[in-house]
């Protein structure tokens, strides 16, 4: 072709040499995204993207003080896992990129990653949402099965059976709570020893917090006198940045947040700045004397550049 062959040899000269290589590049990322688009991206309908359910419904009337797993292996449940869980404001133990410390919260995973009826505990879950048919293999589990509550059935597509529900949101009866008051603690030398004591059935959440050496505790003695108020914690506010409980406890302990640990969390008690704990290996807490306590906590991320923290 002619007028090609001309169009080459022009393509070739060398004031055209960067017009041809930012033309070329241009082409090559275009395949490269039509591959990775072939390759990884499922395409679904706006409804699917966008809508709501019965189910999505009763998830977020609970609020984002519990949370909910979600097996990711199955295609609309991953759906609405990377769209709408966000934007309605539920919590989910699946969602990835959720922290600044990947790592530390994907040990923590892997730690208990065959203890299922543990980690879902630990991390606060009330709900479990599988499909329909995989709701016999959680009873195979006992640890599991002697935890569930109830079991209710949605229709979020074409059930592989007529009249029977698509998938199933299990509720469990026992889970850890947003904030705990814990009354012991036990320490940890090293990061090893900890992930075992997590892992140890002996080990009860509610009486004993895991922490590592070198935290500014401090020993509190009972106060003498007449009967102590009974023991308890309630939640006034929590969002992403801000949390604020008031504790009453008769011989003090430690309040345990159950969120990620992250140092930029700053937190006072009654007025006066406190030490933010990191317990349980990936958790917050906070250590109260008897008595009455207010306890804020508010969240500005710092970045660590050559030894400052700048907002």
């Amino acid at each position: 072709n002619p007028w090609l062959h001309r169009l080459w040899q022009q393509m070739l000269q060398p004031a055209s040499v960067p017009l041809t290589l930012a033309l070329a590049l241009a082409a090559l990322a275009a395949v490269q995204l039509g591959w990775v688009a072939n390759q990884f991206i499922q395409p679904a309908s706006v409804q699917e993207l966008t809508g709501t359910n019965p189910l999505l419904e009763a998830l977020r009337s609970e609020g984002n003080t519990v949370r909910v797993s979600v097996a990711t292996q199955d295609q609309m449940l991953n759906t609405l896992l990377q769209n709408q869980f966000a934007a309605m404001n539920i919590s989910c133990l699946d969602i990835s990129a959720a922290s600044r410390i990947p790592d530390d919260l994907n040990t923590f995973l892997q730690t208990l990653d065959n203890d299922e009826a543990r980690l879902w505990f630990l991390a606060g879950v009330k709900n479990v949402v599988v499909p329909q048919q995989a709701l016999p293999q959680l009873r195979l589990d006992p640890a599991v099965a002697a935890n569930i509550d109830h079991a209710d059935g949605y229709t979020l597509e074409q059930p592989v059976a007529p009249n029977l529900p698509s998938h199933a949101s299990v509720g469990m009866k026992d889970y850890l709570a947003k904030a705990t008051l814990v009354p012991h603690s036990e320490f940890l030398i090293t990061d090893a020893a900890l992930l075992k004591r997590l892992k140890d059935p002996a080990w009860n959440p509610r009486e004993s917090v895991l922490l590592n050496p070198g935290h500014k505790l401090q020993r509190f003695f009972e106060k003498a006198g007449g009967a102590s108020a009974p023991d308890k914690v309630d939640l006034k506010t929590y969002t992403p940045t801000e949390i604020e409980i008031e504790a009453q406890s008769a011989h003090g302990g430690y309040v345990l947040i159950n969120d990620q640990y992250d140092p930029d969390w700053q937190v006072r008690i009654n007025g006066h700045d406190a030490e933010l704990l990191r317990a349980d290996d990936i958790m917050r807490a906070v250590q109260v004397q008897p008595g009455e306590s207010n306890i804020t906590m508010h969240y500005i991320a710092h970045y660590h550049v050559a030894g400052l923290n700048l907002p």
